[in-house]
């Protein structure tokens, strides 16, 4: 399609790469990538277009795992792709950062996950893709379409290949949220595996501490697949994973769809001694080398819902759950 191209920006180049890599398979499209991103010595962010795009559709491809500036270098690359006189702008952003930010749960507090919705759509954005969002809720800020997809099947499919023996194995087994927000989405885990679940109550202190002493299920000689959206610091999920070690848990063993560890995850990293394995994808780059840590590659989900969009095909079935 001489009409589509796809362009990265410079905060995961190497999923953009796979996903590129893999539409190349299915799709005879036009891959961008001849876009020039610098930044000025005063910090400023500048881009230019090399490809001509007007008149095409503009996919950008860029998380945001460094905040500030990975948002304000996308709102960049949209403005400019929409002042080259683009068609669509399709913005997918594997890791969407500030999501946690969804509503006011103070005084003269922002909701900068509605914020970052109405900058996307001011800079020309026409629809957005993203992976696992914080809370599924914030697809109601936008009035532009919305669809953040599942990681479900992926971990499903690791889980069958790598962790079960066979399907009888399955009662040994039983799903855990770290917190009362996670209930609803391991509660499908649940359903379509046959398996029980659990959860934690979390009281969170400040930014990074958090008190868990509260557990719902039983855990007596299991194995727990742990599962939460996101963590920067691990402290939640090490937490967890030490409070069900404390109630007779065999394993733990925790999925996270993004894994934008801070300083201070290195760190709790490094000690960590609760968690036997850690699931994660490369939605974010830069995942240490860490023999915790396996990583689930999302490139055919994302490169799928391209083509699916490019070709203006309903992207539903990518939110069915798959069992046995």
């Amino acid at each position: 399609m001489e009409n589509v191209l796809v362009f990265s920006g410079r905060s995961n180049k190497n999923l953009t790469q796979k996903i590129c890599k893999k539409l190349k398979q299915f799709e005879e499209i036009e891959l961008g990538g001849n876009v020039e991103i610098k930044n000025f010595p005063s910090g400023e962010i500048y881009c230019q277009y090399q490809d001509n795009i007007r008149g095409k559709d503009v996919f950008i491809v860029q998380s945001t795992n460094n905040p500030n500036q990975d948002w304000m270098e996308l709102f960049i690359l949209i403005q400019s792709a929409r002042l080259a006189s683009a068609s669509k702008i399709i913005v997918v952003i594997p890791y969407f950062s500030y999501s946690r930010q969804d509503r006011k749960n103070k005084p003269r507090t922002p909701i900068s996950a509605k914020l970052m919705l109405d900058l996307l759509e001011k800079a020309g954005t026409t629809r957005i893709i993203t992976l696992d969002i914080h809370n599924i809720a914030i697809q109601g800020f936008s009035s532009i379409p919305f669809d953040s997809l599942l990681p479900c099947n992926l971990l499903i499919d690791y889980f069958k290949k790598n962790l079960l023996v066979n399907k009888r194995d399955l009662k040994k087994w039983i799903i855990f949220s770290p917190d009362v927000g996670g209930v609803k989405k391991i509660e499908k885990y649940a359903d379509v595996l046959g398996t029980d679940f659990g959860m934690i109550h979390k009281k969170r202190i400040d930014a990074t501490n958090v008190e868990q002493k509260t557990l719902i299920g039983n855990v007596k000689n299991k194995s727990v697949l742990l599962i939460d959206d996101m963590s920067e610091s691990l402290n939640t999920l090490s937490g967890a994973a030490k409070l069900l070690k404390s109630k007779g848990a065999k394993q733990v063993v925790s999925f996270v769809t993004h894994l934008p560890l801070t300083n201070d995850g290195l760190k709790n990293l490094e000690k960590e001694q609760y968690i036997d394995l850690i699931l994660t994808t490369n939605s974010v780059d830069g995942i240490p080398n860490n023999k915790k840590i396996k990583q689930i590659d999302i490139s055919n989900i994302l490169s799928e819902a391209i083509s699916r969009t490019m070709n203006n095909k309903s992207i539903s079935s990518l939110f069915e759950i798959k069992g046995f």
